[in-house]
């Protein structure tokens, strides 16, 4: 391996690092073989070697690495199965926050490494919920800055996919945000209404109350007859095509008995 390159979201190894760890090594072989010299009963200091001395140096130069793994590449083989999925997951969507707060190119980088975690690797968004962030996102979607709405959006339509978000997401204001960003952000009315359609689905009577306060409902139609800028009919036909579906056999009231007059 020490001879071979390689590089994927979680190492870059090649001849400029290779080059580095044999001096590295040289030096210190040079300075243990000196103070040996002067004692026999010198010990090695592997703490001797500071963050000065890093072999990665060169290679982590300009590169976003969030939780040990180089996001750019990342985001270029989304399908790598890294070593820690859930804790990786954690740490994008801290970064992702921080990012909201003072947004940067790197916030439409990170962005896009989340959602493609969780579209690969599902199974990583049910710890989120109970993690407390979903309401911050929930809020973003309203933020003034059109980049930090818009990755609000993008990651909540990913996360109202997977049950456990969608089910918590019920039970926050997020309606009113879904709203603010179809109107804000007509350019991602599609993935406004695709976490609008998987809310829907857990058939849960707290959306519907939102639906009503927020005059959800209202706005819908008027995306439907097509009276505002920026929508099309094919949002209009993602939006109808089964979202208002009737509740599931087990929920709706007995079929009424035949009179016998």
């Amino acid at each position: 391996m020490f001879d071979s390159t390689n590089e994927n979201p979680e190492l870059i190894w090649n001849e400029t690092t290779r080059a580095k760890v044999r001096q590295i090594i040289e030096r210190g072989t040079e300075d243990l073989y000196r103070a040996q010299s002067k004692n026999p009963e010198h010990k090695w200091d592997t703490g001797s070697l500071t963050d000065n001395t890093c072999a990665y140096s060169d290679s982590v130069t300009g590169e976003l690495v969030v939780g040990g793994v180089f996001v750019r590449l990342y985001v270029a083989n989304p399908a790598w199965a890294v070593r820690h999925p859930r804790q990786f997951a954690t740490e994008l969507i801290e970064k992702v926050l921080e990012l909201m707060n003072k947004p940067s190119a790197d916030l439409t980088l990170v962005t896009t490494a989340f959602i493609e975690l969780l579209r690969n690797f599902p199974n990583t968004a049910d710890q989120l919920p109970a993690q407390g962030y979903l309401p911050q996102f929930s809020k973003a979607m309203s933020a003034r800055d059109p980049q930090t709405s818009r990755s609000a959006i993008l990651i909540l339509q990913q996360l109202a996919e997977n049950h456990y978000c969608a089910d918590a997401l019920s039970r926050i204001n997020c309606i009113e945000g879904i709203m603010t960003s179809m109107k804000n952000q007509p350019t991602l009315m599609h993935e406004s209404a695709h976490a609008l359609k998987c809310l829907m689905k857990r058939n849960n009577g707290d959306l519907a109350a939102q639906m009503l306060s927020t005059k959800m409902v209202d706005y819908l139609l008027e995306v439907l007859h097509g009276d505002l800028p920026g929508t099309s009919t094919g949002v209009a036909g993602y939006l109808t095509e089964g979202m208002f579906s009737p509740p599931p056999l087990h929920t709706q009231p007995p079929p009424m008995e035949k009179s016998g007059f």
